[in-house]
């Protein structure tokens, strides 16, 4: 087989066509990384707000079915107490006598900003009949609602954040917020 000289000299990549291919993947990359980790930023915090929904869901159902008060407890080291109102220990989801913990998230999540309940509170209680109470400094509240925000470090966006709603009557909703 005999190959002309102009066919023997293209057989490799030259060094600026190589320089080329790296450039355009930094830029790539440059873009696609910040993307990427809010992305996965904004997807903690809808993970977390479905998993803080179903706990609640829980204790709810326990509840009903057990004919006794359940709590959702703020930092289950401290019990369900007054002084557990950081996020720094996750929570849990404990019978009233604090004796069977139905389930238990020990992660911190005490970053600023991260879960931010309002009314800052301790923790709540649902009833046997499926009532929904929250406690601050150990004493209960008569507002209508509870709303936890949640804005996992790193989330961007116009959907990023999520915001839990929760009615004394046992409605729970979820929205998207801005980070």
């Amino acid at each position: 087989m005999n190959l002309s000289i102009s066919q023997k000299l293209q057989r490799g990549v030259t060094l600026i066509e190589l320089m080329v291919v790296i450039a355009i993947i930094a830029i790539l990359t440059v873009v696609a990384v910040p993307a990427y980790q809010s992305m996965v930023a904004n997807s903690n915090s809808q993970a977390l707000a479905t998993e803080i929904v179903t706990s609640l869901r829980l204790a709810r159902s326990v509840a009903i079915s057990s004919g006794a008060n359940v709590n959702f407890c703020i930092d289950p080291s401290h019990g369900c107490t007054s002084s557990g109102t950081a996020w720094s220990n996750g929570w849990s989801v404990v019978n009233a006598a604090g004796t069977t913990t139905y389930y238990q998230n020990l992660n911190d999540y005490s970053a600023a900003g991260y879960v931010s309940p309002s009314p800052s509170m301790s923790y709540i209680t649902v009833s046997p009949t499926g009532i929904y109470s929250w406690y601050v400094a150990g004493a209960a509240t008569q507002l209508p609602a509870l709303t936890i925000t949640i804005q996992a470090p790193g989330c961007y966006g116009p959907a990023g954040g999520r915001e839990i709603t929760v009615t004394t009557l046992g409605e729970i909703y979820i929205a998207t917020i801005t980070c």
